[in-house]
């Protein structure tokens, strides 16, 4: 056997090693190229409050206050039927969390029409289930961009 092994070389078993782990090793994570995040090689997982923000319709954070007063009790636009939102403050929901969710729709992030689902970590509203016409509590909701604005609908817990 010739010196450093059957295939040659004089690199010891640590340099080898160091050279395999360097080519895959990067100093930025890989992305999801639909997405532009980074992937997780566990498989999906929720970004945690605090995590990085995600482009979500062209970073259109701003309150659609209209769309919104659908679901708020006590406005004009108030429409029967539909979830509620009790969070005195909508606006500051989407300063913390817009941006920090999963997709819920295939139109991609940063596009007018781009829907994500979010856990805001507290009860934001109650959700309206259609099919037994009650109302229950819910910490989640889906948060719709659009080229105006954005607006939070509470979904099911």
């Amino acid at each position: 056997m010739s010196p450093g092994g059957p295939h040659g070389g004089d690199e010891s078993e640590d340099d080898k090693l160091e050279d395999f782990k360097s080519k895959f090793e990067e100093d930025t994570p890989q992305e999801d190229m639909r997405h532009g995040r980074p992937i997780d090689p566990l498989g999906p997982t929720p970004v945690p409050i605090g995590g990085p923000r995600y482009t979500a319709a062209g970073n259109n954070y701003s309150l659609k206050q209209g769309q919104q007063d659908k679901h708020i009790e006590g406005t004009n636009n108030f429409t029967e039927d539909k979830s509620i939102l009790a969070d005195p403050n909508p606006q500051s929901l989407l300063d913390e969390f817009a941006g920090r969710g999963q997709p819920a729709n295939a139109i991609p992030a940063g596009q007018p029409g781009y829907r994500e689902r979010v856990d805001f970590g507290r009860i934001i509203g109650q959700f309206f289930d259609e099919r037994t016409k009650k109302l229950f509590p819910t910490s989640k909701g889906i948060v719709h961009y659009g080229k105006n604005g954005a607006h939070i609908v509470p979904s099911e817990p």
